[in-house]
């Protein structure tokens, strides 16, 4: 965790849509960004709860990653949950929406659960 950059730069509030959304005011991003962690973000305010749907995409990427050491591909998650691959793409949407994962720009295995969710 990177506290420096907790304490030097505190978030902020947004207002959008009628929703409070913390943004971190270094990288612009809501928490959990790049540089501050789930820690940090639980800190900051509860993870919304999840549809069953959502939830049993949860379970399985975790099942995956602890069965093959390694996040799958978007097309193995899909093949996994036996579901179209654009459907799968909505679901780990809103799982990094509601910040349960995390995903890592540019990179095929990119997918990463937050720690403390599972």
């Amino acid at each position: 965790m990177d506290l420096q950059h907790l304490t030097a730069h505190q978030p902020a509030e947004a207002v959008h849509d009628g929703q409070k959304t913390v943004i971190c005011p270094t990288c612009r991003t809501p928490f959990p960004c790049e540089v501050n962690t789930s820690t940090t973000r639980a800190m900051i305010r509860p993870l919304p709860e999840l549809t069953p749907t959502e939830s049993s995409t949860l379970h399985v990427l975790a099942g995956y990653i602890a069965a093959a050491g390694r996040p799958p591909l978007l097309r193995e998650l899909a093949a996994a949950l036996n579901t179209p691959r654009g459907t799968v793409r909505g679901r780990i949407d809103r799982l990094v929406t509601k910040g349960y994962i995390t995903r890592e720009p540019r990179i095929g295995r990119g997918l990463r659960i937050v720690s403390g969710v599972i």
